[in-house]
């Protein structure tokens, strides 16, 4: 062993940084069906502030699928405006302004104050 010692912070729940590496290991555990899951991330080259900004943002984007379905189905506009950003954070920019373009244009005006649950093959077919 080389004889360097690690120097280890925890900044809070589910945050440790390593001062001499200035390295920060974020996890943050999930409740759902099946117990819970956790997501982890590390962070390289940050400062204790720059790592807390970081793991804010990581638990909030981890629990914001976390929340209870409703008993009765959103309509399609309600559930393209809650979680249509959400869906573009996982693919290009211009994907997503594509996807745009195609929902507003077109899903929209047809579908929007539809129930997904009320959308079936034989609805879209016949506005296809």
């Amino acid at each position: 062993m080389n004889g360097a010692r690690k120097k280890l912070r925890t900044l809070g729940r589910g945050l440790v940084y390593d001062t001499s590496t200035r390295t920060a290991k974020l996890s943050v555990y999930i409740k759902g069906r099946k117990g819970e899951a956790r997501f982890r991330r590390t962070l390289h080259d940050v400062s204790p502030e720059e790592a807390e900004h970081v793991h804010a943002q990581f638990r909030a984007k981890a629990n914001r699928g976390n929340a209870r379905p409703a008993l009765v189905a959103p309509t399609v506009r309600d559930f393209y405006d809650a979680y249509f950003d959400l869906i573009a954070e996982g693919i290009s920019a211009s994907t997503a302004d594509g996807y745009r373009t195609v929902i507003k244009g077109y899903v929209l005006p047809r579908f929007g104050e539809m129930r997904l649950s009320e959308i079936t093959a034989g609805v879209v077919n016949v506005w296809v």
